[in-house]
């Protein structure tokens, strides 16, 4: 069960960066370059994250930021940010856990 909590949060993350890179190659429109960079940056921002979170023990404090964030950001999709900030903050609840 330790290692279930520990390679979760891990994989979590993963698929979280998955999710938003495919989101990038969808948007990408060589004429058109707005929608591209703003999933470029979003997905940069969470790999460097989950390099900070994998490399300290602090560094779920970072996925718990981006998801407040991504709240305040989403915040007229009341929706749209519960869910990506959620996962976002459970994420870096996770990281914290061990």
């Amino acid at each position: 069960m330790n290692k279930f909590i520990y390679y979760l949060p891990r994989i979590l993350s993963i698929l979280i960066l998955v999710f938003f890179g495919a989101f990038m190659l969808e948007g990408f429109n060589p004429f058109d370059q707005g929608i591209f960079l703003s999933h470029l940056i979003m997905t940069t921002i969470i790999l460097i994250s989950l390099i900070a979170s994998w490399r300290f023990k602090k560094g779920g404090y970072s996925f718990i930021v981006i998801g407040m964030v991504a709240i305040f950001f989403f915040s007229p999709l009341v929706m749209t940010g519960l869910v990506i900030g959620g996962v976002l903050i459970l994420t870096g609840l996770l990281f914290l856990i061990p």
